[in-house]
């Protein structure tokens, strides 16, 4: 048994699949914060690609067949003040209570505007702006994510930096929608405008 479980952590380090096994792993982790699922205190990877991918590797030279849990959660750190995560279990409850406020605003000062062409570009202005603005306020709270230390060791280290990477894409694929949404309403509403001066 120990031949084949050494045989297939040899295989398995090498393998493509391993990498696409973690980063799995790691997206799980990712969407479980936004879930009270580990309970106040913990911070937990869910393992279950991991641990699928290596029987599969293993049970491959055995006449036997294991099947892997639904979930494999493994514990990487105690985390005393757990007020990072209830900030991103919060998260995405704010964000849709300010994406709501926003919108009204947007609607209520483009209804308010004297000339709403104009009123409807400065909404494209404001939005590249927020873009703007907030694209390097992201990389610096991502820098001070990744400068946190870590108890759990190398593993929590590793995560907690992929995790920090998740969350940066994220939010810059959402930047870059929002900037290229004010450019084209930007452009709306100087056509808007334009054509308002010939009538």
């Amino acid at each position: 048994m120990r031949t084949a479980v050494r045989g297939a952590a040899e295989r398995v380090a090498g393998d493509p699949g391993w990498q696409e096994a973690w980063d799995e792993s790691v997206a799980r982790t990712h969407r479980s914060l936004f879930q009270q699922t580990d309970g106040p205190g913990y911070f937990s990877i869910d393992a279950a690609p991991v641990a699928d991918y290596v029987l599969d590797k293993i049970t491959g030279s055995l006449p036997v067949e294991i099947t892997a849990p639904q979930t494999v959660p493994v514990v990487l750190e105690t985390v005393e003040d757990d007020t990072a995560l209830e900030a991103a279990r919060q998260a995405p409850t704010v964000a849709v209570g300010g994406a709501l406020v926003a919108v009204l605003a947007a609607l209520a000062s483009v209804a308010l505007a004297r000339r709403r062409a104009v009123g409807v570009a400065g909404l494209g202005v404001g939005l590249l702006l927020s873009a703007a603005v907030l694209w390097p306020v992201l990389g610096a709270v991502a820098d001070a994510a990744l400068d946190q230390p870590t108890t759990g060791g190398p593993v929590a280290r590793t995560v907690a930096d992929q995790l920090v990477a998740l969350a940066q894409d994220s939010a810059q694929g959402w930047l870059t929608v929002t900037a290229v949404a004010g450019g084209v309403v930007l452009v709306v509403g100087a056509a808007g405008a334009v054509l308002g001066r010939r009538r």
